[in-house]
């Protein structure tokens, strides 16, 4: 069961829930094979990096540049690098999109459908941040940290014009 979080949301209160989610992520793929999280920039960096090293199977680590926000709004069109989308080789392998929030979830299902034309053995996504009205079953298998109230937020890589990124936990602004 996905935990509901308030904001601010502490640094230690994130710190043991990516542990979690990594023990989680690891449990559901048998065996040893390697899982490529994908993050989806520029929110996802410090994220990627913390999970990244809560799974104990082997993973590789590549970045897409994908966004469907101008401010705080999101545009309704999602941008995606594609030419460096596909230097990524993900066919035939375990494909994990990791972000730090899913909102209405157009960017997450746009860089999805692009990697699943690419004949992955298998996709899921991995969320820090969930909101309210957030569509699921956006890919097969999803693992989430918080579902959190719908405000528009800052910190652990999330920003507002640039600012706050570097801020060691989450608050609303």
């Amino acid at each position: 069961m996905t935990p509901t979080a308030r904001f601010p949301l502490a640094e230690p209160l994130i710190a043991a829930r990516v542990t979690e989610l990594g023990a989680e992520i690891e449990a559901a793929f048998p065996g040893s094979e390697p899982v490529i999280l994908v993050g989806l920039l520029r929110a996802c960096f410090m994220f990627v990096a913390d999970l990244a090293r809560a799974i104990p199977r082997p993973v590789e680590v590549d970045f897409v540049s994908a966004r469907s926000y101008a401010g705080k709004t999101s545009t309704g069109n999602v941008e995606i690098d594609r030419a460096a989308a596909s230097l990524i080789d993900v066919e035939g392998k375990h494909v994990l999109l990791v972000d730090t929030m899913v909102d209405h979830g157009l960017t997450l299902g746009a860089v999805a459908h692009f990697y699943q034309q690419r004949q992955v053995r298998s996709m899921s996504a991995c969320v820090l941040l969930r909101k309210p009205h957030s569509p699921r079953g956006i890919v097969p298998r999803e693992f989430v940290g918080f579902d959190v109230p719908d405000e528009y937020v800052v910190g652990y890589g999330l920003d507002m014009n640039g600012s706050y990124r570097n801020q060691r936990y989450i608050s609303a602004v």
